[in-house]
C-alpha cells in the first residue's frame, strides 16, 4: 500500500511536471520573461517585467529595512549608514568585466542592472545618513570622523553626477577612470568614517577583498569592452572617439591583455529551426553563432536542420565588414541548412520602382545569400519561418532598440510551447 502510494505522487508529480512545462512556462514566458516594460533609449537598455518586478521587490525591501522599527532621526542615520554599508559590498565585485558574472550564471545585462540599482540605493541611503548628521551637528568640527564623512558622501554625490547617461556615453573614457577613482576613495573615507564601529567594517574589508581579486585578475589596468566577432586581420568594428579610434590610427600595438568572454553563452543547437536577426554591427554578434551551428551540423553534434540569418544594413558598403567570412561560412555550409537574407532599407539605395525589389548576390556556387532594396516585414518573416519547420524554434536578435524591439513583440505574438527568443549579450547602440 505505501509503495503503492509513492507510484500514485510519483505520477502525479510528473504530470504537474508536464503540465508546468506546457502551460506554466509558456505563460510565464509570454508575459513575465519576454515582455519589455521599458524599453531601451538613447542608449540605455531595455527592462523586462520580470526584471521591473525584481527591482521592485529590492527597491521595497530596503524602503522597509530603513523604515522597520525605527522611531527617531539618529536610529534612521544610523539604519541608513548600515544599509548603504551593506549595499556597496556587490557592488565592489566589479562593473562591466569580471568573472563573478559567469559564476553567478546571469547575463551582462541582468549584472548591469542589478550594479546600477544598488548603487542608486547606495547613493540614497549615504546622502540620507549624511544630511541627517550634517542636520543633527551643532557646529563644525574638524574630527577625523566629521571631515572623512564630508568627503565619502561628496564622493557618493560625484559617483552619482558622473554615473549619469549622457556623462557615460560621451565621456565614457572619463567615466570609466573616475569611477575606479572614486570607489577608491569612497572606500578609504568610509573606513576612516567609522573605525569605532568594528561591525560594519568587516562589510568593507569583505568588499575590498573581492575588489582587490577581481582588480588582480583583470591585469591591474584600466579595461575596454569589445565584441570580438573573429579573430583575423579583418575587422568588424566601428571605431569611437577613445581608444578604438587611437588602435584604428596605429599600425601597430605592442601588447594588449584579452580577458572574457564574460556572460551567460546561447546554446542554439538544441533548435531544429533558428532564425537570427542582426542590425548594424549587430552582425559582429551573430557570425560565431553561425559558424558554430554550421560545424555542429557537419560533425552532427546538434539539431538545427535550418539556419537563416536576417540582416539589415545601415549603408550597402557594410555588407564588406562579413563578406569574406560569409563565403567562407557558406563553402563550410555542405548541407546547406544556411541561407542570408540582406535589408537595405535606407532611401539613399531605393531601386526605382520599376527595378527588382530583390536580386541574387552570387557567393561561389551557391547562391544563398538575397539582398533586398527595402524595409523587412518582420512579422511576415517570423510566421513563414515558424510555420515553416516542425520542431523547436529559436528566434535570437542583436540590433539596436527598433529593430531588437520588432523582432521582440513579432515572436511574444505568435510564441507558443516550441518557440524561445533570445537576445544577445550585446547591444549595439547601449552604453552601460
Amino acid at each position: 500500500m505505501g509503495l503503492m502510494g509513492i507510484l500514485i505522487l510519483r505520477r502525479i508529480g510528473l504530470l504537474l511536471i508536464a503540465f508546468f512545462r506546457a502551460y506554466g512556462l509558456f505563460y510565464l514566458l509570454k508575459h513575465v520573461f519576454y515582455p519589455v516594460l521599458f524599453k531601451r533609449r538613447n542608449g540605455c537598455d531595455s527592462i523586462t517585467r520580470l526584471q521591473a518586478l525584481i527591482i521592485l521587490i529590492y527597491v521595497a525591501a530596503n524602503g522597509v529595512a530603513m523604515g522597520v522599527g525605527i522611531r527617531s532621526a539618529s536610529q534612521l542615520q544610523s539604519r541608513a549608514s548600515t544599509l548603504a554599508i551593506v549595499n556597496l559590498v556587490p557592488l565592489f565585485f566589479g562593473g562591466r568585466m569580471n568573472i563573478w558574472i559567469d559564476h553567478l550564471g546571469m547575463s551582462l545585462q541582468s549584472y548591469y542592472l542589478v550594479h546600477h540599482w544598488m548603487g542608486r540605493a547606495v547613493v540614497v541611503q549615504g546622502l540620507v545618513h549624511a544630511g541627517l548628521a550634517i542636520s543633527a551637528s551643532v557646529k563644525w568640527e574638524t574630527s577625523r570622523s566629521m571631515v572623512s564623512g564630508v568627503v565619502a558622501a561628496s564622493t557618493l554625490l560625484a559617483i552619482a553626477i558622473l554615473s549619469l547617461f549622457y556623462v557615460r556615453r560621451w565621456f565614457y573614457e572619463i567615466f570609466i577612470r573616475s569611477h575606479f577613482f572614486l570607489s577608491v576613495t569612497l572606500a578609504g573615507a568610509i573606513l576612516v568614517h567609522i573605525t569605532q564601529h568594528n561591525h560594519r567594517a568587516i562589510y568593507l574589508f569583505v568588499a575590498f577583498g573581492c575588489w582587490c581579486f577581481n582588480f588582480v585578475l583583470s591585469g591591474a589596468r584600466v579595461a575596454y569592452h569589445f565584441v570580438v566577432a573573429r579573430c583575423s586581420d579583418q575587422q568588424a568594428g566601428k571605431p569611437r572617439r577613445g581608444l578604438s579610434r587611437r588602435l584604428r590610427q596605429r599600425r601597430s600595438l605592442g601588447y594588449a591583455m584579452m580577458n572574457g568572454p564574460y556572460g551567460t553563452e546561447m546554446n542554439f543547437g538544441d533548435y531544429e529551426t533558428v532564425v537570427l536577426f542582426a542590425g548594424g554591427i549587430g552582425i559582429a554578434g551573430m557570425m560565431s553563432y553561425v559558424r558554430r551551428l554550421i560545424e555542429g551540423h557537419y560533425r552532427r553534434e546538434i539539431r538545427t536542420r535550418r539556419l537563416d540569418l536576417i540582416w539589415l544594413l545601415e549603408r550597402e558598403c557594410h555588407e564588406e565588414w562579413v563578406k569574406e567570412w560569409m563565403n567562407e561560412l557558406l563553402e563550410m555550409d555542405k548541407n546547406y541548412i544556411f541561407n542570408a537574407h540582406v535589408y537595405i532599407p535606407d532611401p539613399r539605395h531605393r531601386r526605382e520602382p520599376s527595378a527588382k525589389s530583390k536580386i541574387r548576390i552570387d557567393h561561389g556556387e551557391h547562391r544563398r545569400v538575397s539582398k533586398f532594396y527595402n524595409d523587412p516585414n518582420i512579422d511576415a518573416l517570423i510566421t513563414s519561418e515558424v510555420a515553416a519547420e516542425a520542431g523547436r524554434t529559436m528566434v535570437a536578435v542583436c540590433a539596436p532598440q527598433q529593430l531588437a524591439s520588432k523582432v521582440r513583440e513579432r515572436t511574444i505574438a505568435h510564441l507558443r510551447g516550441d518557440i524561445r527568443f533570445e537576445e544577445l549579450e550585446f547591444r549595439p547602440d547601449t552604453v552601460d
